[in-house]
């Protein structure tokens, strides 16, 4: 691992939630933190005071507001003096379907979502480009990839990113800045509380390691991309999903043998592809299909768990 002690990180979102886990994880790395928080004066309150003798800052904006983008980073550098780490974490959701949402509530998580991650990467560019040496990291979602019933907004924005990150790859990868999109899978936060158990069970036993996962686990990623020794990774998406992306939404997972899948008696249904199958008790195979949870349900619990820690 690259030195990164004098290094100066923007992380939007950064005092709660998985960006705070990226905030801790930078600093644990002798990085200075400047955190964005748009609304929760508590958490970024006790961020600052928690580690006020790391240096670290907290300033509130609106990123989906390019005028509060550019206010923060000036504020950055003239308190910090130059940037290295940009981590655009900051997000919200507006979850409703197509039908019933408002073209306002679509505008609104576009540009908090998407345009708050364009704002910032652009707010930073030109400094970065200047000192030959930046490291701008995009946290996405996996219903960016998998798409998410009522939330298409969302899933629009998340699944923008990779094209931004990609594209901006392209026009600074000579340059000494990396740009790199890290798509969280379902993850423990305090939003968590607010699912009911049964769709929050429901959403776990699709992922195969069968638990949700935990901020830390995408922080480190983030912490990797972020390393000076990561020069040669740029355009790139890491998904932290569990497993999530081998079954997909509708495909099957492991359980034990013998387990009602609530589906037949669990003998072969004469088809060759195990994507076909809809259940394979005996095996240790079952269908989302042939559990009994309907495809409403499923919405639901991707519905709910879409924003976890973002």
């Amino acid at each position: 691992m690259g030195d990164m002690k004098g290094q100066v990180a923007v992380v939007t979102g950064g005092t709660r939630g998985i960006g705070l886990a990226i905030s801790e994880r930078l600093l644990d790395r002798g990085v200075t933190v400047a955190a964005g928080y748009a609304t929760r004066h508590d958490h970024a309150r006790e961020f600052a005071g928690k580690y006020a003798d790391r240096g670290v800052s907290i300033h509130q904006g609106n990123v989906g507001r390019n005028e509060d983008v550019l206010r923060v980073f000036g504020e950055v550098l003239d308190r910090h003096g130059h940037v290295d780490i940009v981590v655009n974490n900051a997000g919200i959701t507006i979850d409703k379907t197509v039908r019933k949402m408002d073209p306002r509530e679509w505008d609104h998580v576009i540009h908090v979502n998407l345009s708050g991650a364009f704002y910032a990467s652009r707010a930073v560019l030109q400094h970065m480009l200047e000192r030959g040496y930046g490291r701008i990291i995009n946290i996405s979602s996996i219903i960016g990839s998998a798409g998410g019933f009522g939330q298409a907004n969302y899933a629009a924005a998340k699944s923008g990113m990779f094209g931004l990150t990609m594209s901006l790859a392209l026009e600074t990868a000579g340059k000494g800045v990396t740009v790199n999109t890290v798509t969280p899978g379902f993850i423990t936060t305090d939003m968590t509380a607010a699912v009911p158990a049964a769709a929050l069970a429901k959403v776990v036993a699709r992922i195969p390691v069968g638990r949700l996962g935990e901020p830390d686990e995408v922080a480190r990623v983030v912490e990797f991309l972020a390393d000076p020794e990561s020069g040669y990774i740029t355009g790139q998406v890491y998904p932290v999903n569990g497993g999530l992306y081998m079954w997909g939404p509708e495909e099957p997972r492991t359980v034990k043998p013998g387990t009602d899948c609530r589906m037949g008696t669990g003998e072969p249904d004469g088809h060759d592809s195990v994507r076909d199958r809809q259940s394979y008790p005996a095996a240790g195979l079952c269908h989302p299909r042939a559990t009994g949870v309907s495809a409403g349900e499923r919405g639901f619990a991707l519905g709910s768990l879409g924003d976890l820690g973002l």
